[in-house]
């Protein structure tokens, strides 16, 4: 279990890494084809790693990421079947309005030819903070 614990914890860093830093086929190489995003707070599911990574890159192409900060990972798995969340604390501008979020990140890992892969992602957010610029 120690080794899966940091195989899926190094690649939900990876995974952040690629996204606050625009590196698409990084973040593409973590996620399933069948990958899913559901949003509680926009109510909306995104389906396919193509809909899913390009939900991270409208964010990042319409949003001035101030700071993002990832918590622990807590990592329960059986088999080739992995959830990890952890918390986290993102700070950004959109439109001319400054947000400061804190949230959960929920995900599931499909383990592939020896790979983890993030095949469900659930964000639930926990409290925002909006202050006009």
């Amino acid at each position: 279990m120690q080794d899966t614990q940091q195989s899926i914890t190094s690649t939900v860093k990876a995974l952040n890494h690629a996204w606050t830093n625009d590196d698409w086929e990084a973040l593409c190489d973590i996620c399933h084809p069948d990958m899913a995003i559901e949003d509680l707070k926009g109510g909306k599911r995104l389906d396919g790693r193509d809909a899913c990574v390009d939900s991270y890159r409208q964010f990042v192409e319409s949003a001035e990421l101030h700071s993002f900060h990832q918590g622990d990972v807590n990592v329960s798995a059986i088999g080739t079947t992995a959830i990890a969340h952890y918390t986290f604390a993102i700070d950004y501008s959109m439109k001319g309005t400054r947000y400061q979020e804190l949230g959960r990140d929920l995900f599931v890992f499909t383990q592939k030819d020896g790979k983890w892969l993030a095949i469900w992602r659930t964000l639930l957010p926990e409290d925002e903070q909006q202050v006009d610029l």
